[in-house]
């Protein structure tokens, strides 16, 4: 399934964010659950704010990083 567009949707467990040195956040890791191994979703800006426990959908082309794992990178995201 690699390169092919998905819908995928759950429930938030996790988000977190990194910075640049000034400051300004660059990247945003969305999880749905604790497992590193499981599919994620990385984004430069989210379309809301999204918390633990919220549902969303997310449209996008799935990729493996280089750890073999599946994620959807500025996919486009909706509450569901």
């Amino acid at each position: 399934m690699n390169g092919k567009e998905i819908c995928v949707f759950g429930n938030v467990l996790f988000t977190g964010s990194a910075e640049d040195g000034n400051g300004n956040i660059v990247w945003w890791l969305v999880r749905f659950n604790q497992d590193p191994t499981t599919f994620y979703i990385t984004q430069d800006v989210l379309p809301f704010d999204i918390q633990s426990g919220n549902c969303i959908s997310v449209l996008g082309k799935l990729q493996f990083d280089d750890t073999k794992t599946p994620f959807i990178e500025n996919g486009e995201i909706t509450k569901c």
